[in-house]
Order: C-alpha cells, then structure tokens, then sequence
C-alpha cells in the first residue's frame, strides 16, 4: 500500500501518511453518519455528515496529488494542516487538540522540510 513511500523523505512520508489517515476520518465519520441518519429516517441532520463526505474526498484528492509529487497537493496539504492547527489552538485545554495540534505541526513541517522540496522538486 505504501510502496510509494520507498525511497522517499521521512519528513515526506510522514506528511503524505498523514494527509490520507485525516482524510479518512472525514470520510469514515461522513459516511457512516449518513447510513446511521438514513436508516434512523433522520433526514433533518443530514447535511453535516454529507459536508463531512464531501470535504474528506477533497482531502483525498489532496493527499493523492501529494503522493503524486503533485505541487498543488502540498499547497493543499499546507492549508489544511494550517487550519487544523489555528482551530486546535482555540480548544488547547482538550487533550485531543493537543494531539491534533503535535501531529499537524510535525506535517507541517514535514511539507516544509528541505528534503520533501527536494523530492517534489525531482532531484530526490
């Protein structure tokens, strides 16, 4: 599955497997809260889950254009993580956005580390 990964950055690893392990959560969430609303006949809640869906394919779609050595992919990666992190600062007294603001700021710098410039760049 992550064949992609051998030869690469550690820092460039670690961004992409991030990128599509978040991308997951949305779209796990998103979609099993719509099969639980439908099979409840609760279509008044519908909309945040389906938001949830749609916004983890989006981030899909980021992290596979980042596998792809894509720059776009990391431009999105970079404004994703940098939302994750401002939102994590206003509930820094959880200890789940503590964790979320460690782990978006080690992908953060994972996307800005030297190497994963390099590996997109083509000379890795």
């Amino acid at each position: 599955m992550f064949a992609y990964l051998k030869g690469r950055p550690i820092p460039y690893a670690f961004s992409s497997v991030y990128g599509f392990v978040f991308a997951m959560f949305f779209l796990i969430y998103g979609g099993v809260k719509v099969i639980l609303s439908f099979m409840d006949h609760n279509y008044a809640t519908l909309r945040d889950p389906i938001l949830f869906t749609i916004v983890g394919g989006v981030l899909v779609v980021f992290a596979m254009a980042f596998r792809d050595l894509k720059n776009w992919g990391r431009m999105g990666l970079i404004v994703l993580n940098s939302l994750v992190i401002i939102a994590s600062l206003f509930g820094i007294t959880r200890p789940e956005n503590v964790a979320l603001l460690i782990l978006s700021g080690g992908a953060l710098y994972g996307l800005f580390a030297p190497a994963t410039k390099e590996c997109l760049a083509g000379r890795s």
